[in-house]
């Protein structure tokens, strides 16, 4: 049995041989999900079967037409033009299709998110003989226009996690028409991050390749920082061990409180406290 080392010992050249070899009978549908060494077996047998649609010479034939890596520079140590790049592409049916048979999964960080991207693009090169290369170019001019722009997200390093999944959860993947086609935008909200980072990472690439007037992403951001505001106030409150207390009074009494506070140069809560202490404390010695 041959063992086609050329073709299984590199994951890229792996990945790109079983999607030529998608059609095979036993070729797993998820690869990208696989080892190395899975591929590797996988590829031998389906070369090896004497009825195989696909021979060793029409793999090594495309493996001429492997995509250019130059053209992803600008992603490869960048993890939000990454992720940015990775969320555009979702948006085009074709590539959102490939991707889908290709794994099972989200990519679960920086790394598997390139190799996605990279892998789906020597799929079209080779399987298909469509070349995104233009496309590719234009998102980074988009991406180059993008980031010159002051950064609206330059707080997000100092939240916490809960902050992080409520923005996620509560906001980003409840924009409004983020994507026109809907299915496309179910296929990207059900991702669960499982780091922090992934989250932020995830917060910003969703802004960023929402196309939306300016004035809208500004509305956005505005109404954003107000319940993050929200948030950290009562986080503040839970920490200094303050619940809310409300209740009704008439105006006129309310006023009276108010002229009570100012004249003890004190918020109307902290002349409560005080109030209700010093009346406390005068009750318990009688």
């Amino acid at each position: 049995m041959e063992s086609y080392n050329d073709l299984t010992q590199d994951r890229r050249i792996a990945i790109c041989c079983l999607n030529n070899l998608r059609n095979e009978a036993g070729v797993n549908k998820y690869f990208l999900d696989l080892s190395l060494d899975q591929m590797r077996t996988i590829i031998i047998c389906a070369l090896n079967k004497p009825n195989a649609q696909c021979n060793y010479a029409s793999l090594k034939m495309n493996l001429i037409s492997l995509t250019n890596t130059r053209i992803l520079d600008w992603i490869k140590t960048d993890k939000n033009a990454c992720y940015y790049l990775y969320l555009r592409m979702r948006m085009v049916s074709d590539i959102n299709l490939l991707m889908s048979q290709m794994t099972s999964t989200f990519p679960i960080n920086h790394e598997r998110r390139y190799e996605l991207i990279l892998s789906v693009l020597d799929a079209f090169n080779t399987a298909y003989k469509i070349n995104y290369e233009y496309y590719i170019v234009k998102q980074r001019e988009e991406w180059l226009t993008t980031i010159q722009e002051k950064n609206p997200f330059i707080w997000l390093k100092k939240i916490d996690e809960e902050t992080a999944k409520y923005i996620l959860e509560d906001h980003m993947k409840k924009i409004p028409n983020y994507c026109k086609e809907e299915s496309l935008l179910n296929r990207f909200f059900d991702i669960k991050p499982q780091t922090h980072e992934e989250r932020c990472l995830a917060i910003i690439a969703i802004f960023n390749s929402w196309e939306v007037p300016s004035d809208t992403k500004k509305l956005f951001l505005l109404n954003l920082k107000r319940s993050i505001s929200i948030i950290n106030f009562r986080k503040r409150q839970k920490k200094n061990h303050r619940i809310a207390f409300q209740t009704y009074i008439s105006q006129t009494t309310k006023n009276k409180l108010k002229e009570l506070a100012h004249s003890k140069e004190l918020p109307i809560n902290s002349y409560l406290e005080s109030l209700i202490d010093r009346i406390y404390s005068e009750r318990k010695t009688k």
